[in-house]
């Protein structure tokens, strides 16, 4: 685990789902450096992705969390 990884988590160990967008916002880093690291806690089984349908018309959208 990394200094990003170990920012991902403290973000999201207050419990609440948020989407990749609001992760981008909240740790400030480069698109691509989200999903490399999100990817790899998804993997590790220490954060989860869920699909989450839209009300009305769209796609779902995906939010993440820590399991547990």
């Amino acid at each position: 685990m990394d200094e990003f990884d170990e920012v991902l988590l403290a973000v999201l160990i207050d419990g609440k789902p948020r989407t990749f967008h609001q992760l981008l916002k909240a740790v400030d880093f480069s698109h691509n450096t989200l999903r490399l690291h999100l990817d790899q806690l998804v993997d590790q089984l220490l954060v989860k992705r869920e699909k989450i349908p839209k009300t009305g018309r769209g796609n779902c959208f995906l939010v993440y969390g820590i399991l547990g």
